[in-house]
């Protein structure tokens, strides 16, 4: 909300901002269950092309196959598949006229935190409250 009235050095002069994040969770589906599904549907299709049971036996030792999979049973179930949480309930404020440090090692979710409060995340799932200036974002 500018109000320009001539004045440039009313650029100069921001508003202040403050951010505040409340129990921030941010979670996505979780890769490694996606190719372990991809793994399993290969391994059950190549089953089902196989009719031979000599030969199942002795692939047996050399495919590791899933049990389901040897047994002729469904390898792999529908739906989304399990969440992975990268952001678990973190919380935190930023005012005006400070200096906010964001530090941790490598992996803990910097990245990731700042992307979900600017809004840059467009797949997941963010729960938790973000506001600027007290207004629900």
């Amino acid at each position: 909300k500018c109000q320009c009235t001539g004045d440039p050095d009313h650029l100069l002069k921001p508003d202040p901002v403050t951010l505040t994040w409340h129990d921030l969770t941010y979670s996505v589906k979780d890769k490694k269950g996606k190719k372990e599904k991809k793994k399993k549907k290969k391994l059950c299709a190549k089953k089902d092309k196989d009719g031979d049971k000599d030969k199942d036996k002795d692939q047996d030792k050399k495919d590791p196959a899933p049990k389901e999979a040897k047994k002729g049973k469904k390898c792999f179930g529908k739906g989304d598949g399990p969440m992975k949480k990268l952001l678990n309930n973190v919380s935190g404020i930023a005012r005006p006229g400070t200096m906010t440090a964001l530090m941790g090692p490598s992996g803990a979710g910097k990245t990731t935190l700042l992307d979900v409060l600017a809004g840059r995340k467009i797949s997941g799932k963010v729960e938790g409250d973000i506001r600027v200036n007290g207004n629900p974002q």
